[in-house]
């Protein structure tokens, strides 16, 4: 028993032994946003050196143009091609927030402190996650604005199954599914509403410096998304009292289903940026 026990213990040495260790990002603070702390799991590999961020934006920024940033490491961390042993001096300009642009003067160390203390003041103000001065109205509205991306997919479905459900029983009037498609249309038209109010709320926190022409089309098709569904609602509610063939109802169904794609292609754009679809 003795000699078991012995080689299971050399066993488990040796297992222990070989196991390799985790590597660790070399820095711990986000190089995009230098006062915010790396996330556990949000790294990339960049000439050898694994670097963590603080969010997944980060990442695609410093993907796009890694020579605009710097990486502060670790103490006792070093990496001959992405270290910074002394202090942040890129980008010039928060990818989170818009601050205005300080360039450092490299030939004159007191001026290069004085804007690096500066940019670290207009950093802190313009990433403070505690409080933004916002009113307790505002504030309300941000956190509701959250619900946006669970809201905003009854519509999506709804409306697209109601679509070809209306279409159908445009072309056969004695179909059953024009009830299930009116159904729909009114929860569709309903829920399409309350996900662009929630969408509304969610742009009064939101902040997308690289995106507003994108963030704009998709406020902007998002109501009208809803307009259009409501008025479907509308004439489908019309169609079952006045009995008659649901053209306005289809028309404006299948607009609403077009723009539900739309919208939802530039809401895509905002999370995974322009060219997430190749």
């Amino acid at each position: 028993m003795k000699l078991i026990a012995c080689h299971l213990l050399i066993l488990m040495f040796m297992v222990l032994n070989s196991t390799p260790a985790v590597e660790q990002p070399i820095n711990s603070m986000c190089p995009v946003i230098p006062d915010e702390s790396i996330e556990p799991g949000l790294t990339t590999i960049h000439n050898g050196a694994l670097i963590g961020f603080c969010c997944r934006k980060c990442i695609r920024r410093f993907q796009q143009n890694p020579t605009a940033y710097q990486v502060v490491t670790r103490p006792g961390r070093e990496h001959q091609n992405s270290i910074s042993d002394d202090t942040y001096t890129g980008p010039q300009e928060d990818q989170h927030h818009v601050v205005d642009k300080i360039e450092p003067n490299h030939g004159n160390r007191n001026k290069q402190t004085q804007d690096h203390a500066e940019y670290e003041n207009k950093m802190e103000q313009a990433h403070d996650h505690g409080g933004d001065g916002h009113s307790h109205g505002q504030s309300l509205l941000a956190w509701l604005g959250k619900f946006h991306i669970i809201a905003v997919h009854f519509p999506i479905g709804l409306i697209l199954v109601a679509a070809p459900l209306a279409l159908l029983g445009y072309l056969k009037p004695t179909s059953p599914t024009l009830v299930t498609a009116t159904v729909l249309t009114h929860i569709g038209s309903a829920s399409a509403l309350a996900a662009t109010l929630l969408g509304w709320a969610t742009w009064t926190a939101a902040s997308y410096p690289d995106a507003e022409a994108i963030l704009t089309w998709h406020q902007w098709l998002g109501t009208s998304t809803a307009i259009v569904t409501v008025i479907a609602s509308i004439a489908a509610g019309r169609t079952l009292t006045q009995p008659r063939r649901p053209t306005v109802w289809l028309i404006s169904l299948l607009i609403g289903a077009v723009l539900v794609g739309v919208t939802g292609h530039f809401g895509g754009s905002l999370i995974y940026g322009s060219d997430y679809l190749f």
